[in-house]
């Protein structure tokens, strides 16, 4: 029978934390859904259970639309908010897959350049920002189901970072705000309607 916890078992870094979290739920994912503290782990699972891809895309992409919120200079906030975009139009069927692999691959030369070559607070945030919108930007060029479960959870745990780089307290929180901005974009019977919950489902019995 499967468990919440066997969603996790081939996520990368994280799947000792996030499976011992889903065993106190069993097999009941309607409330582990509801109840999960993280965004990254909701993400994971809503891959991993083939949620159109489209809808995991536009999760990932508001979670790293708050992290450039955070950002303190307004002109790396303005660049990355135009790569997003990007994604967006991917969304509605109005960009390419390479068209968004492109502006990724730009928008880490430009950062990996130089052009924040300090390593105070600023750099670490402008560093989580940057790989959040990249990451989140990448997910419509994955055809896998676990290519897109990889980036869309890496997307979301450097967004919740830029909110605190080095204070787990306010990153707890951080996880939180961003597990929210997921479910409103998938909610549980947009997961319910996955090709990936009928395969869970039939398991169970």
């Amino acid at each position: 029978m499967t468990q919440v916890s066997d969603l996790f078992t081939r996520m990368p870094g994280g799947h000792f934390e996030a499976g011992e979290w889903g065993r106190r739920y069993a097999d009941d994912l309607g409330h582990a859904w509801a109840e999960c503290p993280r965004a990254d782990w909701l993400l994971w699972g809503a891959a991993i259970l083939e949620v159109d891809h489209a809808t995991i895309t536009s999760a990932t992409l508001a979670c790293a639309r708050w992290a450039l919120e955070l950002l303190p200079e307004a002109e790396d906030e303005a660049r990355l908010e135009g790569v997003l975009a990007l994604a967006d139009r991917w969304c509605r069927g109005e960009a390419t897959a390479d068209e968004c692999r492109e502006s990724a691959r730009q928008v880490l030369a430009i950062y990996q350049g130089g052009k924040k070559a300090g390593r105070d607070q600023g750099h670490a945030l402008a560093g989580y920002a940057t790989s959040a919108v990249a990451a989140a930007v990448l997910v419509p060029t994955y055809n896998s189901v676990f290519g897109r479960a990889c980036g869309a959870s890496a997307a979301a745990l450097a967004a919740a970072q830029v909110a605190a780089p080095y204070d787990e307290t306010v990153l707890y929180d951080a996880h939180s705000y961003c597990a929210k901005l997921v479910r409103d974009h998938i909610p549980f019977e947009a997961v319910v309607g996955s090709s990936g919950f009928k395969v869970y489902a039939r398991s169970l019995f």
